[in-house]
């Protein structure tokens, strides 16, 4: 096997963290009912046409549409129940476990690059923000591939 294309230990590890923050994200991603943030959210992203969705976001956010223009692509795709909800979240948090090991790696060791994964997919605001239909973990997750993929 090539040695460039074998995971290290520390690869692996990233990857370990990574399927860490999916158990932890999915032990509670079936709250009883949506937040009034997250029924906001559902709501702007409810309309059959992309351009009412970005319409309402400009109307009702004031926030770049990108988030409620995935949601709403992923609520046509499997569907507007809670759960599937919050699993839009939930997977651009599991997302930003390998793109944090990718910056820091940019910055630093294998190793200190397997940690910052480990201490992502434990973080409190990882897993809160990953169970809760908003756009924090998308921002997460996209501003440390965009920083990861800058430095590279």
């Amino acid at each position: 096997m090539n040695p460039r294309t074998a995971f290290t230990r520390y690869e692996w590890l990233a990857l370990l963290a990574t399927l860490l923050c999916a158990t932890l994200l999915a032990v509670d991603i079936q709250r009883p009912s949506y937040w009034l943030d997250e029924k906001i959210s559902i709501d702007i992203a409810a309309p059959d046409s992309p351009i009412v969705v970005i319409a309402n976001v400009i109307e009702g956010e004031r926030r770049p549409p990108g988030y409620h223009l995935s949601l709403w692509a992923w609520t046509r795709m499997v569907g507007v129940d809670e759960r599937a909800a919050r699993l839009h979240s939930a997977l651009w948090a599991i997302l930003f476990i390998p793109a944090t090991y990718a910056l820091t790696r940019q910055f630093s060791t294998r190793k200190a690059a397997a940690y910052a994964a480990f201490i992502a997919a434990l973080a409190q605001v990882t897993i809160g923000y990953g169970q809760t239909v908003r756009y924090y973990t998308m921002v997460a997750a996209l501003s440390a591939l965009s920083f990861a993929l800058f430095f590279a």
